[in-house]
This record gives C-alpha cells, structure tokens and sequence, in this order.
C-alpha cells in the first residue's frame, strides 16, 4: 500500500552499517581488546570499530606484504623468481615460514620495505617498528587496506600476471594456518579466500597477539582484518572464534556471493 499522505517513505536500510553494528558488538565484548574494518571494495566503503585506529603488532600479516614487494621489485628488474625464492614464497604464505620472511625482508631493504608498504598503500596508522618486521605497528583499518591494496589488477599495484602467484598462495594457505575467517565459509561450499593470518603469544606482556585477514567475493570485493590481544591461557582457539564470530555477524551481506 502507499503511504498515507504527509508521512514520510522510511529510508532504506544501511546493510553495511548494519552489518557493520552486528560486528561491532562482537569486538566491545571480546576481551582484552579487539578491532575490526571491512572494506567493500566496490563502492569504498568501509566499516569497524571505535579502535579501527589503534595500532597492534603486525605479525605475520605483513608476509602477504613482504611477498608482494618480492614479486613487483623481480618484475621491475625483468627477472623471474628463482626457484629458491618460490619455495621459500610458498613456505612464507602456506605456512608462514619465519625464517623466509627474514631473507626477503632483507633482501627488500628491511624497514625499507616496510617504509615502501606505507606509502604505496596509502597506510594512515602504520608505523615501522625499526629492524623487526613483525612488530611492525598497524590498525585494524590498515590491515584491511593493505589487503585491498594489494588485490592484482590493471593499474595496481600488483597487474594480475604479476600478483596471481601471491593471490593463488593466499587461496592455498595450510588449513592449520587458515583459522578464523576462512572458517566462517564466507562464499559458502568449503571453498576457499584469499587469507593470510598472524599469531604469537608474547610471555612479557602474557597476550596473545592474532590477527585475522581475508579477501573475498565476486572481484575481490570484501576486505577485512581482525586483529586482537588477550590473555596467553585463553590459546590461540579463542582467537580464532574471535575472528570467525565477526566474519559470520556480517552475513548475510558479504556471504556466498560469487566466487572470489
């Protein structure tokens, strides 16, 4: 029926910022402390929390980065990877390989490295942490536009020819380092995202440190990171539900749609 006249049409419904509130809720509780930001790459847009700003460490997030700087420097010198380097760029993004990530960060310029990432992905927050990649300082909206950034495409940083071997590790990462978002089944079906997470737990503060990042949907279209720090007695499982709890808060708008 029409609306009576003189009463105004109720607005359509937000579902991003809807989305976004249902999430929200799951990082206010979540102890000691939890961020998150979804990008929705097709229109811009993105959603998080109060702390989407608040710098965490990195950890190993900042390998799908390191792989990507790889891969762009070989193409600007015209020059393939040797099959060294695409051993250890497997064993860095399948099974995020420490010592992998230390050779090429060296290779890279170290902090250069790191310095480059700021400005080639238009970082905000992030901060270089000097000679030690992986305490690298970095939001939660960072994490979420470094993966954006780093999605191949004509223009991109990474062209398709050159990022699909990073792209396609993301999509293959060992189930054991696949927690969180990909166990959400964001496409449904069991199939697989592009992800790349990071966990340590550090005795000196007695946290845990995971941070949770994946790409998904038709074009690549939804990027988001968790990231979190709780107490060491709580494991690694209760972050990882962390993460699978906010993917699963913001179906059904980024669920199932298309392949990635």
């Amino acid at each position: 029926a029409a609306p009576a006249a003189g009463s105004a049409t109720p607005a359509p419904a937000d579902a991003l910022a809807e989305a976004g509130e249902r999430a929200r809720r799951v990082t206010d509780r979540t102890s000691r402390w939890a961020s998150f930001t979804l990008i929705d790459r097709k229109t811009g847009r993105a959603v998080g929390d109060d702390r989407s700003a608040e710098r965490t460490n990195a950890e190993s997030t900042v390998k799908m980065w390191l792989a990507a700087d790889l891969l762009a420097t070989r193409a600007a010198q015209r020059r393939p990877l040797t099959a060294y380097e695409n051993r250890r760029l497997a064993a860095m993004i399948r099974l995020s390989d420490d010592n992998a990530a230390e050779v090429f960060w060296r290779q890279l310029g170290a902090d250069a490295s790191i310095a480059r990432m700021i400005r080639v992905c238009r970082l905000s927050d992030t901060r270089v942490y000097p000679e030690w990649w992986s305490l690298t300082q970095i939001s939660s909206g960072d994490l979420a536009k470094l993966a954006s950034c780093l999605v191949p495409g004509r223009g991109r940083f990474l062209s398709p020819e050159v990022g699909a071997p990073l792209w396609a590790l993301m999509r293959s990462v060992d189930a054991s380092n696949a927690f969180g978002i990909q166990q959400a089944d964001p496409l449904g079906g069991g199939r697989r995202i592009a992800v790349k997470n990071g966990w340590t737990e550090h005795g000196g503060t007695g946290l845990w440190n995971v941070n949770c990042v994946g790409v998904w949907g038709p074009d690549d279209r939804w990027a988001l990171a968790v990231a979190l720090r709780y107490p060491i007695g709580r494991g690694l499982a209760y972050g990882a539900d962390a993460c699978r709890r906010v993917t699963t808060a913001l179906y059904p708008l980024t669920r199932g749609q298309g392949t990635s």
